[in-house]
């Protein structure tokens, strides 16, 4: 049984946006969308992280509908950061983060992966701060912690290397990928990283307002899809140290 499945899913809000779309993702996998600006893909990870009911179709997480989970059980299966993040300039660094462990009643895994987070991340000089006053970067890297920290088996990020620099985007795909193997979690990533994508991802979903959306494997999806989604060439190729590149003519 697939951890996440979606049957004849359409998104959208008043309108649809795109589908019927059938994926179905495992445990552990780690998954990427991609697409242009207002192709639909936050919209789509609402959908499929139960935050926003599809304008048809069902999104099933361990074979149940999300529909029939209460708030308090999904958000101790799966935990979301979204791409605004509303957090009270009263809370300290160190007081966000353990809001993760809120709906667990003191599960020791949950403070396992807060230790994880914290070292991979080096946050700990941050913990006394105050959250508003965090640069964009700082921000997103203690959400980021505090969503891999919360969730039991399921991650959505969207968009979680906005306002970092390259080498904290090479370093958040690292983390990522070292907490897939350790805690054998599954997550989604809303990026524009198509190069992060082909070393990190093991699917990847790719949206256009105007389509459904491709499914696959990264590379597979981009070289036989990509110049048709992003309306430019989409080139993918193999660096001089032999790891897999792309990037739009």
């Amino acid at each position: 049984m697939a951890l996440v499945e979606t049957r004849s899913l359409v998104t959208g809000r008043q309108e649809p946006l795109f589908g019927p779309l059938d994926i179905f993702l495992d445990m552990g996998e780690k998954v990427a969308i991609a697409g242009l600006n207002g192709s639909g893909k936050s919209t789509l990870m609402l959908h499929m992280a139960g935050l926003l009911p599809p304008y048809s179709g069902r999104v099933l997480i361990n074979g149940l509908p999300v529909s029939e989970y209460s708030m308090r059980s999904l958000a101790v299966l799966r935990s979301y950061a979204g791409q605004f993040l509303p957090v009270s300039s009263s809370l300290s660094v160190k007081e966000f983060l353990d809001l993760s462990t809120y709906p667990h009643d003191g599960d020791g895994a949950v403070t396992r992966r807060l230790e994880f987070v914290n070292e991979f991340l080096n946050l700990g000089p941050l913990h006394d701060r105050s959250v508003s006053h965090l640069s964009g970067g700082e921000l997103r890297k203690v959400a980021v912690a505090r969503a891999l920290a919360q969730a039991s088996k399921l991650v959505f990020l969207d968009e979680p290397d906005a306002f970092l620099d390259p080498v904290g985007v090479r370093s958040l795909f690292e983390l990522l990928d070292g907490y897939c193997r350790q805690f054998g979690h599954t997550v989604v990533v809303v990026t524009h990283a198509l190069t992060e994508i082909l070393g990190w991802a093991d699917k990847l979903i790719l949206c256009a307002s105007d389509r459904t959306p491709a499914f696959g494997p990264p590379e597979v999806v981009l070289r036989e899809q990509g110049t048709v989604f992003f309306g430019r060439t989409v080139k993918v190729g193999l660096s001089d140290d032999g790891q897999s590149h792309a990037h739009i003519l």
